[in-house]
């Protein structure tokens, strides 16, 4: 067959009846695999971290609590895009903002959720890069290099259109980082627990725990969780879209299971001294470099995650003016197009990544002030709004979810905003951060 005649999933803003849909759309598992491959970053290795800031006490209840709301808050999209406006065009996250809030609402969310996706691929540029220089630490290669060669490896996976096409590779990318899991695991228990026994040094609530400290640690249980942009988005790809809450469940029940065994391991055998960043922990040559093997496969594969539909957006937009058709379509044209303009966001993304050093600080930030709403605040206004413009009563339980998630907006995007802002600044008086460019061995991108 050939790509001429090829019928396509559902694409971002190009709505398409149920009828022509592709008969190779995605399964339910497909869609849970890219949530897993996109969710499920390296965020997890940091959580144990965290947990040193908040004491077991509030860090072990937390880390289920938010894996319940997030896959509620995926459950409450879930019934505006295929309950309440099915069949309506509801392609993406932009869509549904803009069919229950109207056209400026609808354009502000969507240009936060695609400037999100943007400055997240520099950031996983970095630290893919970091994780190649593992895999040679001895080599003489100045880290934006190490970044540069990550820029080149992701331009050809960055020709698939469509989420479903990079699912298995989702699913592969998700067994990486369990395996990175255990081998750290297992490392820290060879090295045995601090303080002689398991959980001798915890503690049940930080000696240090701040306000803002204290909400700045949750915001990354929060953000560990955050997905929900691109739910719309694996939602269109599915040939039955009824069952995206079996994808949504599977794979925020496998996260949030990994997330707490994590952290509790972690955290029990080393405590307060466990590290900030767990594969810190492995010492061994051989093990370490298989380690950077397996994080640089999956931050790559989180790249394409936000990546594609990042493409698709863009794609979109062009090709209104009428230059060429539709990527679903097939064309020469859309092709050439397609590879264009993935070879001048990965450029972008390279510059942005290597030549600023404190990219990394500023993505933090524009973690703080995204996160909450994508997680919280936009899933719980589109539900409340679409059930008013259809005339659905509110249950009970979902009004208090939503009233929750309003609070959790507020209070995470001003004081997490806030907690943010310091580390910025202390990264911008930190004399030993490097100038863009500035040839540093290893994979900072020169940060």
């Amino acid at each position: 067959m050939t790509s001429a005649h090829r019928v396509q999933p559902q694409r971002l803003s190009q709505p398409i009846d149920d009828s022509e849909k592709a008969v190779g759309a995605a399964e339910w598992w497909n869609a849970g695999m890219v949530i897993l491959g996109e969710v499920m970053g390296t965020g997890v290795l940091g959580l144990a971290g965290h947990a040193t800031g908040l004491g077991y006490l509030i860090a072990f209840p937390a880390m289920v609590i938010f894996g319940f709301t997030s896959t509620y808050s995926g459950l409450l999209l879930c019934r505006c895009k295929v309950d309440l406006f099915a069949g309506e065009g509801v392609g993406g996250y932009g869509d549904l903002a803009t069919t229950v809030g109207g056209p400026i609402f609808g354009a502000f969310t969507k240009f936060m959720i695609v400037i999100n996706w943007y400055l997240l691929m520099p950031y996983y540029l970095v630290a893919s890069g970091g994780s190649l220089s593992v895999v040679a630490p001895d080599a003489p290669v100045c880290g934006y290099i190490w970044t540069l060669m990550m820029a080149i490896l992701i331009l050809p996976p960055m020709q698939f259109t469509t989420l479903t096409e990079v699912s298995l590779l989702c699913g592969a990318s998700t067994a990486a980082i369990i395996i990175v899991i255990f081998l750290i695991i297992v490392q820290l228990m060879m090295d045995g627990p601090e303080g002689g026994s398991f959980g001798a040094n915890w503690d049940a609530i930080s000696p240090d725990i701040t306000p803002l400290g204290f909400f700045g640690s949750l915001s990354s249980f929060v953000f560990a969780y955050q997905g929900q942009d691109i739910f719309c988005e694996i939602i269109s790809e599915m040939r039955e879209e009824k069952d995206a809450p079996k994808a949504i469940g599977m794979s925020y029940g496998l996260m949030t299971f990994v997330y707490s065994i994590t952290t509790v391991l972690a955290y029990g055998m080393k405590g307060r001294d466990v590290q900030g960043f767990l594969p810190d922990a492995i010492t061994g040559g051989g093990l370490t470099q298989f380690v950077g093997v397996l994080l640089f496969f999956h931050i790559l594969t989180a790249y394409l995650c936000i990546g594609i539909p990042f493409l698709n957006v863009m794609h979109a937009k062009f090709s209104a003016c009428g230059c060429f058709g539709a990527i679903h379509e097939g064309s020469v044209g859309a092709r050439v197009a397609w590879f264009i303009i993935s070879l001048i966001t990965v450029a972008t993304t390279y510059l942005l990544a290597a030549a600023f050093p404190f990219f990394d600080a500023l993505q933090v930030l524009l973690g703080a002030l995204a996160g909450a709403p994508i997680v919280f605040g936009w899933p719980a206004m589109f539900y409340l709004l679409g059930c008013r413009m259809k005339g659905v009563a509110v249950g009970c339980f979902d009004l208090i979810m939503c009233i929750i998630y309003f609070a959790c907006t507020l209070l995470f995007g001003i004081l997490g905003t806030m907690d943010a802002v310091g580390y910025v600044n202390e990264m911008l008086n930190d004399p030993n951060v490097h100038v863009g460019f500035d040839c540093v061995l290893g994979g900072d991108g020169g940060e």
